[in-house]
C-alpha cells in the first residue's frame, strides 16, 4: 500500500529503508561531510537517468555555497 503522505516511497528499490532514524551526527552539514568522505565515488542520487556521486554532490554544494554566501552573510548581519 502506498503511503499517501510519502508517495515517493513506492519507487525505492527493495532493501532501501524508508526511514533513516536518528542521525548520530550533531548537524546536517556534519552528516553530509561524513557521507562525502566515506562514499565519494559511490552513486548518491539518480535523476532523469543520470547518476550523481557523493563527490558530485559535494562539488555542487560548494559551488552553491560560493554563489549564495554573500546573500546569507547580508541576512545574518541584518538580524544583528
Amino acid at each position: 500500500m502506498v503511503n499517501p503522505t510519502k508517495p515517493w516511497l513506492k519507487n525505492y528499490p527493495d532493501g532501501v529503508a524508508h526511514d533513516i532514524g536518528v542521525l548520530p551526527n550533531s548537524s546536517l552539514s556534519q552528516f553530509l561531510e561524513e557521507c562525502f568522505s566515506r562514499f565519494g565515488n559511490r552513486k548518491a542520487v539518480e535523476s532523469m537517468g543520470k547518476f550523481f556521486s557523493y563527490r558530485d554532490l559535494e562539488d555542487s554544494l560548494k559551488t552553491l555555497l560560493v554563489i549564495f554566501r554573500p546573500c546569507i552573510w547580508r541576512r545574518v548581519h541584518a538580524l544583528h
